[in-house]
């Protein structure tokens, strides 16, 4: 049988902080099939940074948690996708996997304005009208 540990003991060695996103990353692993568990008899109080604690039943949770864990704590360490779009490292240039004038054009063309959309009134909308003309 494969090795049992408690929610309570993974969250054990993370900041009060992080318990509640943690909670719901553990919560969408369960969905998803990476991680096995079971609720039991009890209950976890969770800190949030806004409101109060929050109580979530216990969990068993079978296979490799900390592994899991690791990887969680991994991803949200790194910068938001939305921070990664144009963001270059300098080891990426010099092993090759970037290629600098590209990158460079690339955030030189986000930089300018975008064309605007003309207005259209509401008379002059493209649409047939039902009545002929006089």
């Amino acid at each position: 049988m494969a090795e049992l540990k408690k929610l309570s003991e993974l969250l054990s060695g993370v900041s009060a902080a992080e318990h509640y996103s943690i909670y719901r990353a553990f919560k969408q692993a369960i969905k998803a099939g990476e991680l096995a568990a079971v609720p039991t008899i009890g209950t976890v109080e969770l800190q949030r940074q806004k409101g109060g604690p929050l109580s979530v039943p216990e969990f068993l949770i079978s296979g490799e948690p900390d592994d899991w864990l690791a990887q969680v704590q991994q991803r949200r360490q790194q910068p938001k996708s939305r921070a990664l779009k144009h963001l270059v490292t300098l080891e990426d240039v010099q092993a090759g996997r970037v290629n600098f004038e590209e990158a460079a054009e690339r955030y030189r063309a986000s930089l300018q304005p975008k064309p605007k959309r003309r207005r259209r009134s509401k008379d002059q909308s493209d649409k047939p009208t039902d009545t002929a003309p006089n």
